[in-house]
């Protein structure tokens, strides 16, 4: 970041200054510049290393984290070299601030530098079709307000921050994935919807319409804008202001909507053999909606805006449903550095290190369970058997967590619109918002056990320490009978301790 503000780095500052972001924007989203030159990071990395590690593993980590490239020279062995040169660089936080992974913008094209943008290589931490840029920033707005704009790059989505409009993520040079859409759903549901402003080009069209079938397979609420003055945010928002912004995403049309103007709208007036095939591709969307009440009412729409009889058209084949992780799915894997000649770096902290290390455990801990509550109504059930809500020791995760177990089991999965206007401690308006992203962490049954064993012996311990002081109140009192009794309580108490 520092080299950004560097004579060196007077392009990249020229750059993202004329294209309407402040100093403040840069330095708050940690913007920064990479030099034109093959060996920039590496020889910092090789200057800077404290406890001299070897230079083979220095370089090793860093093209495992996607900042170095390696080259097989043969008998010379690999020759490292930076993967990023001549970029304005935007960091990739995950939910937690943490960076795990780069964007490249390319100030000065050149055949050998590779595209206009590039991300860091896809890896453990690193899945684009599970990332949204942007979404740390993002995550209190959205959940404050139940909305989310998606738009398609870096610079859309910040300059909509330093706009004021902060329920606004971007994908990372895809379109939006089934992981997207079902991280996206949790926070929708309800009044809630999502809004896609894609470039206004025929790229950003053919990604519309990607989303569209996506959410519509989700039963997403999904609105569209795609009539910008401007190509998109970036350019719109310097020129016209926020306010005028604000009253497109306002007017954004749903998704329906936006599919049978642009698909019947389009062949109406044409040969009947162009009408037919719009009206089948608008009901190959139409049928990936998993609501029978909604798809009925979509269905008697889309026969009276073709002219044709409902019973005409295409019924819904096996249904298509995206993916939602469950307990005991295994996540995708990226291709093993192993298998990449290159050697792994330690593996990351436990949950147990996690928790042993964190400021208040009780919290934290009850925090990843209320996780797990949300996930699934199994995992749900199997929290709150072991450890009721109301025996929760943080307030604001115990109101929470009561609230999740009542979703469940009302039949519904929990929304953050449904739970937001019943909350009432403050601590959990707090949370609530950060509580539907991914915490970098899998489900595991392994670590659901440690967690409530956890609270198991606290709450047993606790219990030890009443008895042992009744103890001490009894024979101050000379009471041998209580004495005895709270001694008979405390050894059957301590051996169930002992059980698992």
């Amino acid at each position: 970041m520092a080299l950004i503000h560097s004579p060196g780095g007077a392009a990249a500052r020229e750059y993202l200054l004329g294209r309407g972001f402040t100093k403040e924007t840069i330095s708050q989203w940690r913007l920064g510049w990479a030099p034109d030159a093959w060996d920039g990071l590496s020889g910092f990395l090789l200057k800077n290393a404290k406890g001299n590690p070897p230079k083979e593993k220095i370089m090793e980590y860093a093209a495992l984290a996607g900042v170095l490239r390696a080259k097989d020279e043969g008998c010379k062995g690999l020759r490292y070299y930076d993967a990023f040169r001549g970029r304005v660089m935007f960091p990739i936080l995950d939910a937690q601030w943490r960076p795990v992974a780069f964007g490249g913008r390319l100030l000065e094209e050149k055949p050998e530098a590779g595209g206009k943008y590039i991300n860091s290589p896809e890896g453990r931490l690193f899945e684009k079709r599970r990332v949204l840029f942007g979404l740390p920033h993002a995550a209190k707005e959205i959940g404050r307000t139940g909305k989310v704009v998606v738009v398609e790059g870096y610079t859309d989505a910040i300059m909509c921050h330093q706009h004021g409009i902060r329920n606004v993520v971007a994908t990372l040079g895809t379109a939006l994935t089934e992981e997207h859409a079902a991280l996206l759903r949790r926070y929708v549901q309800g009044t809630g919807r999502v809004i896609v402003l894609f470039d206004s080009d025929a790229a950003g069209e053919t990604a519309t319409f990607r989303a569209i079938n996506m959410f519509m397979a989700q039963d997403v609420p999904l609105a569209v804008v795609r009539n910008l003055e401007l190509k998109d945010a970036c350019d719109f928002l310097p020129r016209f202001g926020a306010e005028a912004f604000g009253k497109q995403l306002d007017a954004a049309e749903d998704g329906f909507s936006y599919l049978l103007r642009e698909k019947l709208g389009k062949a109406r007036g044409r040969d009947v053999m162009a009408a037919g095939n719009a009206v089948r591709a608008v009901m190959e969307t139409v049928n990936l909606c998993p609501d029978a009440v909604k798809l009925a009412f979509m269905r008697q729409r889309v026969a009276a805006e073709a002219g044709v009889p409902e019973e005409a058209l295409p019924a819904p084949e096996t249904r298509k449903r995206f993916a939602v992780s469950r307990p005991g799915a295994a996540p995708m894997r990226a291709r093993p550095a192993e298998k990449r000649g290159l050697t792994m770096p330690p593996p990351a902290p436990g949950i147990d290190d996690v928790l042993r290390n964190a400021a208040d455990k009780d919290r934290r801990s009850e925090l990843r369970l209320i996780r797990y509550m949300w996930e699934s109504p199994e995992w749900c059930a199997r929290v709150v058997d072991a450890y009721p809500p109301d025996e929760w020791r943080d307030p604001a995760c115990s109101e929470l967590a009561g609230m999740v177990r009542d979703e469940w089991e009302d039949g519904q999965a929990p929304s953050v619109n449904a739970i937001r206007p019943r909350v009432e401690h403050p601590g959990a308006m707090e949370i609530l918002a950060d509580l539907v992203f991914p915490d970098g962490l899998e489900f595991k049954e392994s670590e659901v056990r440690m967690l409530l064993e956890r609270f198991r012996r606290k709450d047993l311990e606790e219990k030890a320490d009443m008895i042992k002081e009744g103890m001490k109140e009894a024979e101050k009192n000379g009471d041998e009978q209580e004495l005895g009794r709270l001694l008979d309580e405390y050894c059957k108490l301590r051996a169930s301790m002992k059980k698992k």
